[in-house]
C-alpha cells in the first residue's frame, strides 16, 4: 500500500503537469550528500539516520521552492515572503526509538513577521501540518500509519522487560496496535516510521502536500 500511494501522487503531479501544458516533472536530481547506504530495507533507523535521510530527502526540494536551512544540524526551513516569514520543520518524537516499535515525527508550520521559532509568539500562526489536511488526506494518513504498524517486527515475549518503566511499557505495546478511529485536524498526530522505506514514502508525501497548504 505504500507504494501504491506513492506512485499514485506522482502519477496525480503529472496528470496535473499536462493538464495544465507543461512538461513532465523532470526526474530527480542527485542529492546534495551522498546516499544513506541500504545496507537493509528493514533496519531500524536511529535519530541521526532519520535526520540524515530527511535531510537528503527535503534539502534540494526546499531549496528549489525558494526555502533555506535554519541552521546547521536541524530540520527546519525557512523563506522570506515579504515581511513575513514562513518556516516548516520536523519534529522527532522525544520518546526516541524502539529497535521493534520504531519512532515518529511531526510537522511544524509558522508564518510570522519574526524569523524566530516560538509557540508563544503575539503575532502569526504556528500549527501542525495535519491541521490543514482534508478528511481523504487524513484518512490516506491513517492508511499510512496502520502499514507501517503492520510490518513492524513482532517483539520477543520479554519485550521491555524488567528495565522499561510500566507506564512507558503500555506505551509501547500500544505502538503495536492499529489506528481504529479516523483522524480529525485536531487530532494529535505523530507520522510513525521504522525503516527508510517508511521515512522516504513520507517525505514524498510532504512534498506534494506542503506546496498547497503553505502557499
Amino acid at each position: 500500500m505504500l507504494q501504491q500511494i506513492g506512485k499514485d501522487i506522482r502519477e496525480e503531479q503529472v496528470e496535473q503537469a499536462e493538464e495544465q501544458g507543461e512538461a513532465s516533472p523532470e526526474p530527480p536530481r542527485p542529492p546534495l550528500q551522498p546516499e544513506i547506504p541500504l545496507v537493509s530495507t528493514d533496519v531500524t533507523l536511529m535519530p541521526t539516520q532519520f535526520s540524515a535521510l530527511v535531510h537528503q530527502e527535503m534539502e534540494e526540494w526546499a531549496v528549489q521552492q525558494g526555502f533555506q536551512k535554519k541552521s546547521a544540524g536541524t530540520l527546519a526551513w525557512i523563506r522570506q515572503e515579504g515581511e513575513e516569514y514562513l518556516q516548516f520543520w520536523i519534529r522527532i518524537s522525544p520518546l526516541g526509538t524502539n529497535l521493534f516499535a520504531g519512532s515518529s515525527f511531526q510537522v511544524l508550520l509558522q508564518r510570522s513577521t519574526s524569523p524566530q521559532t516560538n509557540s508563544q509568539l503575539s503575532e502569526g500562526t504556528r500549527q501542525r501540518l495535519t491541521e490543514s489536511l482534508n478528511a481523504e488526506e487524513l484518512e490516506q494518513v491513517r492508511a499510512l500509519q496502520n502499514e507501517v504498524i503492520t510490518c513492524l517486527p513482532v517483539p520477543p515475549p520479554d519485550f521491555g522487560q524488567p528495565k522499561v518503566h510500566e507506564s512507558l511499557l503500555a506505551y509501547l505495546k500500544e505502538q503495536f496496535q492499529p489506528i481504529e478511529a479516523g483522524y480529525t485536524p485536531q487530532s494529535d498526530i505523530w507520522f510513525r516510521y521504522r525503516t527508510q522505506q517508511d521515512v522516504r514514502l513520507w517525505m514524498e508525501i510532504l512534498r506534494a502536500w506542503l506546496p498547497r497548504i503553505c502557499w
